[in-house]
């Protein structure tokens, strides 16, 4: 029986997307005859060893001795980051992860999002078990300190700084030779990548949805805009709020649904604009119920996402969605087909492109029925195939 160890710095019930991911693999592989184990990073209240829906989770206690990234210049924010990069590979840390994963005697390593919790130290420490050792990128953190190629001043990074090199230098040293192949979820990440790690093996396999019978949606006042995410600048929340507040239909909802840094000013625009609904942090089941009952979802970025589980989440419930185009996004959503494109940052656009939809109840219907066929293509059957076919050509 072929045995499969992921690490990442998080897993269930402690998740974002990118735990989603690799809970969804670890459990479709177990129903595949796999042994799956999942090494982890402990948090309060967790248990050191349990096993969920057949996959067996083991929890490490990890030291956090980094310090805290808060900074009023550019200079002293780095020299943190620069700090926080040594602190998180700690020796220790790796060598502790590395006697748990030794001890499973796996035949494939897969890693998620690490250098959090478990640092990337760990993946050298690796090297000694002459194991394949696959990577899923979620972000652009090996090649940019901030994981979003945004600057401090919230701008896109057009030329990396000078100390960002360092800490991508960094990285890239600890990584050399650590990793067998890449997965990217995107083409967009993929060439990032590339761009910055030439010698990079990279293989291209977009994000799963489970299995559910995505069906077009009829559509019932009132007319309801979904924002799902955190609430932070680079989201471009505030670019969402903007266009809405142009919409003239009074029977519309705009929910926004998450929280962060930008929650207290969607709060008080509320307090002008009855038709704003900030609900903030929402479970699993609350997202889903909101999702089925949306005309559609927004999804503003002003960074480049990757390939936001938001987008594929929305598609299986059938709610077309109006995104930026920008970063992997625009590899999803097809504009006219399972949702509508707008330059990133033009509330303008937006604000025209809602007001048609809310006044188009066909066209709404049609972004709908697109949205639930494209969800098909991302079943998690498809993405296990995928990730069998890379397993088995590294086992040779």
């Amino acid at each position: 029986m072929t045995r499969i160890v992921f690490l990442s710095d998080f897993y269930f019930p402690f998740i974002g997307g990118a735990e989603e991911v690799c809970r969804m693999e670890a459990e479709e592989l177990c129903k595949r005859g796999y042994e799956v184990f999942v090494v982890t990073s402990s948090m309060p209240g967790s248990r050191e060893r349990e096993d969920m829906r057949g996959v067996k989770v083991l929890r490490v206690r990890l030291r956090d001795i980094s310090l805290k990234r808060e900074a009023s210049s550019k200079l002293a924010w780095l020299a943190i980051g620069l700090v926080n990069s040594m602190l998180s590979n700690n020796p220790l840390n790796a060598q502790a992860v590395k006697r748990v994963v030794e001890s499973l005697r796996p035949d494939v390593v897969h890693v998620h999002n690490v250098g959090g919790k478990i640092p990337l130290l760990t993946l050298r420490a690796l090297r000694r078990l002459r194991v394949p050792v696959v990577m899923t990128l979620h972000d652009y953190r090996l090649i940019c300190p901030r994981a979003t190629l945004f600057c401090h001043a919230k701008i896109p990074c057009r030329v990396p700084k000078f100390g960002c090199d360092i800490l991508v230098k960094l990285q890239r040293t600890l990584l050399k030779n650590c990793v067998t192949k890449f997965i990217s979820p995107s083409r967009f990440l993929a060439d990032r990548l590339k761009e910055k790690l030439g010698e990079a093996d990279v293989v291209v396999v977009p994000n799963p949805l489970q299995r559910i019978e995505a069906k077009p949606k009829e559509f019932l006042e009132p007319f309801q805009v979904l924002y799902v995410g955190r609430l932070v600048w680079y989201k471009g929340t505030h670019v969402l709020l903007e266009a809405f507040k142009k919409l003239k239909r009074k029977s519309a909802k705009l929910i926004i649904a998450g929280s962060g840094p930008e929650l207290e000013t969607v709060k008080r625009l509320s307090r002008t604009d009855g038709r704003i609904i900030p609900l903030g942090f929402v479970s699993e089941e609350e997202k889903s119920k909101l999702l089925i009952d949306a005309s559609l979802v927004v999804v503003p970025s002003l960074w480049p996402e990757p390939f936001p589980m938001t987008i594929l989440e929305s598609f299986g419930s059938g709610t077309p969605v109006v995104a930026s185009k920008v970063g992997g996004i625009q590899e999803i959503v097809r504009d006219g087909v399972n949702g509508m494109l707008f330059e990133p940052g033009d509330s303008e656009k937006l604000s025209t492109i809602l007001t048609e939809l809310s006044e188009n109840e066909e066209n709404l219907r049609r972004l709908s029925e697109g949205a639930a066929e494209s969800a098909r293509q991302y079943y998690i059957e498809k993405h296990i195939e995928l990730l069998e076919t890379i397993y088995l050509e590294l086992l040779g």
